[in-house]
């Protein structure tokens, strides 16, 4: 048997030979290098053979580079020059965002052809300097919140885009959901997010691109928005209303007024409030404590609508930040607040209820006992009767002046353009152009038991990732 084989196998050898190197000449006319997305890659105008550079994103405040030959940057796959299979992340950043691009066709299709240069453009600056200078910016300003996020974390979100607004809608918005890929705390998450811009309201120049009244607008609003992201992914029980053990506790999510009100704390509300104040009356010389009580008692916290919830909601999340800073009435600044808001959401994310940390920082009355107990406690105490809460907001004000845009994350509360206009890369909530949604694995290596940190409203949960323990704080 075995020389049978033998014999058989050299008769046939010459012929396998020859069907081997046909097969293999084939091959190489008719692949290509797979992307990500499961589309494929060539080398052409759009898809560029050079490397984007990229600058460090833990220096924020450090632009990148020339997008052009920088070393130790990974070659587009399909050009050759490299087998190094790229991440979502990286494949995305060396797609030039132009009109004939494949990789944005699902993008752009929605979009009536005399608006196509206005979404490019658009998507152009949001993936390469907004966005990412927004998330940096973050980053900076709250770094005991959100540092943990430059370790080798990459998240991705989609993006949808037009150019109706109708007068409800806002000009930006940011979607989200989570599931567990199993039922069990060990299990995998996936998240995906998906970044909502309705153009039609913003102002054009003859070049087809943003005045810089609308440049800052659109800053504002997405510095607002990564604001959400991010403290979604530091805090993600009381958003949630999940905990590490997977149970439901949707009925002790945070406020609406805290959320939105960290998130206007970024993208900046004060000149809207100071609008809104002086509607009926002209202040030369600077914000009134009258005229500030009379505002709170028209928007108290514990109602519903824009006002209350935004304006004064950002008022409430300022304050607490003040209180959190532990400054003096008449000696904090700007930094101050930045520093005492990173404090109060580092400590939720170190496993404390929103709730205790209320508790915590709330001063102490003669009686001994805590000004503000707990969350209800200070939304009722929230008024235009308290002297305390209408000195801070007065100073707020005329610390920002009637014009200011009052961000955080700006170098001072006069600033309006809160951004840089320059070009960034992180991975940390880095923007598809390619569609809609974005869905995230975290490459396997969170659970549902680390995904669901931090505290809720009033329940305490487990630390986040790289945060000690709520009694090591």
């Amino acid at each position: 048997m075995k020389r049978f084989f033998q014999r058989k196998f050299s008769f046939r050898l010459p012929v396998i030979v020859i069907c081997v190197l046909f097969f293999l000449i084939a091959c190489t006319q008719v692949l290509e290098t797979p992307s990500f997305d499961g589309s494929s890659v060539s080398s052409s105008p759009n898809s560029p053979t050079s490397p984007s550079g990229s600058s460090s994103p833990n220096s924020p405040t450090s632009p990148s580079g020339s997008p052009e030959n920088l070393p130790g940057s990974p070659a587009v796959p399909g050009t050759g020059s490299s087998t190094e299979e790229l991440s979502d992340y990286e494949n995305n950043k060396k797609q030039e965002i132009s009109r004939d691009n494949v990789y944005l066709s699902t993008t752009l299709a929605s979009q009536q052809e005399e608006d196509i240069d206005k979404a490019l453009h658009i998507l152009k600056i949001l993936r390469d300097e907004i966005v990412p200078q927004s998330v940096a910016h973050l980053i900076q300003t709250f770094p005991k919140t959100f540092c943990w996020l430059q370790k080798d974390y990459e998240v991705g979100m989609g993006i949808t885009l037009s150019s109706y607004v109708d007068e409800s809608d806002s000009v930006v918005a940011l979607f989200l959901g989570n599931f567990a890929k199993g039922n069990t705390p060990d299990e995998t998450v996936f998240t995906y997010y998906t970044l909502s811009v309705k153009y039609g309201k913003f102002k054009w120049n003859e070049e087809i691109e943003l005045t810089d009244e609308s440049r800052g607008e659109l800053e504002s609003h997405v510095a607002h928005e990564m604001m959400h992201a991010l403290m979604i992914e530091s805090l993600s029980s009381g958003f949630f209303g999940i905990t590490a053990e997977l149970k439901d506790i949707s009925s002790d999510i945070f406020p609406k007024w805290f959320t939105e009100g960290s998130a206007e704390a970024v993208g900046g509300i004060t000149s809207k409030i100071w609008g809104e104040i002086t509607k009926p009356v002209f202040l030369p010389n600077g914000m009134e404590e009258q005229y500030v009580k009379k505002f709170i008692e028209q928007y108290p916290l514990n109602k519903a609508g824009y006002y209350s919830v935004y304006q004064t909601g950002c008022l409430a999340t300022l304050y607490l930040s003040y209180l959190a800073s532990g400054k003096n009435a008449t000696e904090w600044e700007i930094k101050d607040l930045a520093s005492g808001l990173d404090s109060l959401l580092y400590k939720i994310h170190c496993g404390q209820s929103l709730a205790s940390v209320i508790n915590e920082i709330s001063p102490v009355l003669k009686t001994g006992q805590k000004k503000y107990s707990d969350i209800t406690s200070f939304v009722n105490a929230f008024t235009g009767e308290n002297a305390d809460v209408v000195s801070f907001v007065t100073a707020l004000l005329n610390k920002a002046g009637a014009d200011g845009q009052g961000s955080l994350i700006a170098p001072s509360f006069q600033t309006k353009d809160i951004l840089p206009n320059e070009k960034y890369e992180t991975p940390v909530f880095w923007l598809s152009v390619r569609g809609d949604a974005k869905t995230n694995t975290y490459n396997n290596k969170i659970t549902a038991r680390q995904m669901f940190k931090g505290g809720s409203a009033t329940k305490d949960g487990i630390p986040g990732l790289g945060a000690p323990k709520k009694d090591e704080l």
